[in-house]
């Protein structure tokens, strides 16, 4: 089972354990959109997200209250925070650019979105096409 699957499934049971209003229980919520932050970068690290873990995050979104674009602006920094990670080394391989499309892929980006990634991607194919050309 996937680290995305397993985080899901967790904070899936927390929510159904939930008592009282949802004031009483924002404490809580809080510390499950953390989780599911957390286990959404995580995710990206690995390489897969898959699209039946996205509908299961967009239903854990609808649970937990988070708006869509609170969702987009989370899936935006995993994988700004990615780029920068592969970017730290100023080494970059064939398969690194691979993650970082697959992981933009299974973050199932908006055009939007991802045209305001554009420039940290174009980093990373710049950096490989100079590697490839040295």
């Amino acid at each position: 089972m996937s680290i995305l699957k397993n985080a899901l499934q967790s904070i899936r049971q927390a929510y159904l354990s939930l008592t009282g209003t949802k004031e009483e229980n924002e404490d809580k919520l809080s510390q499950q959109r953390v989780q599911l932050f957390e286990a959404i970068k995580k995710a990206s690290e690995d390489g897969t997200i898959t699209a039946e873990e996205m509908e299961e995050v967009k239903q854990m979104q609808k649970f937990l209250d988070i708006t869509d674009e609170v969702m987009a602006e989370v899936k935006i920094k995993v994988l700004k925070d990615l780029i920068q990670k592969i970017l730290s080394d100023n080494v970059v391989t064939q398969e690194e650019v691979a993650l970082v499309q697959e992981v933009g892929r299974g973050l199932q980006l908006s055009e939007s979105d991802l045209a305001r990634l554009k420039p940290d991607m174009d980093k990373i194919e710049a950096l490989y096409e100079k590697q490839q050309n040295a």
